[in-house]
């Protein structure tokens, strides 16, 4: 965006999260004339910074990189043992979720937008390939051993034992195909909610109806979304929150010797649930998740 001011038609979302304003160069006073055959011209002002908001709009999302790097790495120090590294997602998690609320309202104002349409039992987006950092992929099989009853974990075991035989090694379009839901849905509403992954978490929409569309055809979606000049529906603030968030997060991770690429949710959570010690594996630098590594996209079409 070339503009040093916002244009007002847009929210924070399509513009800047964090900075409301962008101060503007002052115009210089008229100064009293010198000479009064001769008064002097007052100075034209400075002319602003090019892309001085997009620029101002990165330093900020730096910003929210560097202290979810910190967060995890204080949260590793403080955890008990066993529980640090999932403790190391938790609280970029809550970060990330008091960063993006306390813009939501820059990025649905009244009177010029329509609200954001997600909320409980809205699960088109939860039929996809869904990417997940080691560390959450913990702090998810700590969260469903502390909170979900043995039945619970059971059914849940199963559900993921058997989505994960479906879709493994599926790349996001040859998954969305499938139209499976998440294992961790029940009755259309998340069951892991406190402790889904920065991925999820970064998806908002205007328009449910789009997103049903776009889970009944998924190759005209993505179609779709290559078309688009703009993110359509879906808002850009969360997006860039969770993504600044998830990159300081995978930095600590990796100050720390733990493995911070980006894992397939299904099969990375199956793993945490099944391997004892996981903490300790992963100080190690044993390769548990190796099974859970993502697809490698396949190449494209010769054009005909």
């Amino acid at each position: 965006m070339p503009d040093v001011e916002p244009n007002p038609k847009f929210s924070a979302s399509d513009s800047v999260v964090f900075l409301a304003t962008h101060p503007r160069s002052a115009a210089m006073a008229v100064p009293a004339a010198v000479v009064r055959e001769k008064p002097v011209e007052p100075a034209p002002p400075p002319p602003p910074a090019p892309s001085a908001y997009v620029a101002a709009d990165a330093a900020s999302y730096r910003h929210l990189e560097t202290a979810a790097y910190y967060r995890a790495l204080d949260a590793a120090r403080s955890a008990p043992a066993g529980e640090r590294i999932a403790t190391m997602a938790r609280s970029v998690h809550a970060l990330a979720d008091e960063v993006w609320a306390s813009v939501r309202a820059d990025a649905e104002p009244a009177g010029q937008r329509s609200e954001i349409a997600c909320g409980a039992g809205c699960a088109a987006c939860c039929h996809q390939l869904v990417t997940v950092a080691p560390v959450e992929a913990a702090a998810i099989a700590l969260f469903v051993a502390q909170r979900f009853t043995p039945e619970q974990r059971k059914d849940v075991a199963e559900r993921i034992s058997t989505l994960d035989a479906a879709t493994r090694g599926k790349t996001a379009i040859e998954r969305t195909r499938l139209r499976l839901p998440c294992a961790f849905l029940e009755g259309g509403r998340c069951s892991i909610y406190e402790a889904r992954p920065l991925r999820c978490r970064a998806v908002h929409s205007r328009d449910a109806g789009h997103c049903g569309w776009a889970l009944v055809n998924p190759d005209a979606a993505t179609q779709d979304r290559a078309a688009r000049a703009d993110s359509g529906p879906f808002l850009v603030a969360p997006a860039k929150i969770m993504d600044a968030a998830l990159t300081g997060l995978a930095r600590a991770c990796r100050s720390t010797a733990i493995d911070g690429e980006s894992l397939e949710l299904t099969a990375a959570v199956r793993i945490a649930l099944a391997v004892p010690d996981l903490e300790d594996n992963l100080k190690n630098g044993d390769p548990v998740f190796a099974a859970a590594a993502l697809p490698t996209p396949a190449p494209p079409e010769p054009a005909s």
